[in-house]
């Protein structure tokens, strides 16, 4: 059983983990992307059109 940083207690699952990202298309969002697909395998990204987005997003 493992323990979060005040104290409770997490209990294990035997259920498959998921990473997901959520990608804004900005600089922060897109290096944190960069930076967890080195970490993390598998790690599914996620990003939300909302048709208002600035050209150099789709770029």
């Amino acid at each position: 059983m493992n323990m979060t940083p005040q104290g409770s207690k997490i209990e294990q699952s035997d259920k498959q983990v998921r990473h997901i990202v959520a990608l804004s298309g900005g600089k922060d969002s897109s290096a944190l992307a960069v930076y967890m697909r080195g970490k993390i395998p598998n790690v599914e990204y996620v990003f939300c059109d909302t048709g208002e987005e600035l050209d150099e997003t789709y770029e």
